[in-house]
């Protein structure tokens, strides 16, 4: 599970570099406001998942939420909006850009919210750490 959350966050960072390689094409993608920004964020966010036991779901909020963030950022960012600070450019090219920048961020989203809903699968909990919460099995309670 851990090397499927940092295959699925880097997926998600590099669908970020994808469309900034696209907007910025002679920055190589790497740009101050886009995605250099985000992967310190990322990576941080990464590390605070893979140092925690499973018993905190804090760590997958923060995952699911950056992920959620990326994902209405590559919907909403590509719309001619006024309160916008750009004017997107409404090409099919750069539809294509935020479709898979959106699509990067679907698999970081699924594992971090399976997180939540199942935290015994992170890895962590009562059931992978046998002999720590000893259990009445007649009684059925601690």
């Amino acid at each position: 599970m851990k090397l499927l959350v940092v295959v699925a966050a880097g997926l998600a960072w590099a669908g970020l570099w994808l469309h900034e390689l696209y907007r910025v094409p002679r920055l190589l993608g790497f740009t101050p406001d886009g995605d250099l920004f985000m992967l310190p964020i990322c990576g941080a966010l990464v590390f605070w998942w893979l140092r925690d036991d499973g018993r905190h779901r804090a760590p997958s909020i923060a995952l699911t939420v950056y992920a959620a963030f990326n994902l209405v950022g590559a919907v909403i960012t590509v719309l001619p909006m006024g309160v916008l600070p750009f004017v997107p450019e409404q090409t099919l090219a750069h539809y294509f850009a935020h479709s898979v920048y959106a699509a990067c961020q679907l698999p970081l989203l699924a594992v971090s919210t399976n997180g939540l809903r199942n935290p015994n699968r992170r890895g962590g909990g009562p059931d992978s750490r046998p002999g720590l919460y000893p259990i009445d099995n007649q009684a059925g309670r601690v």
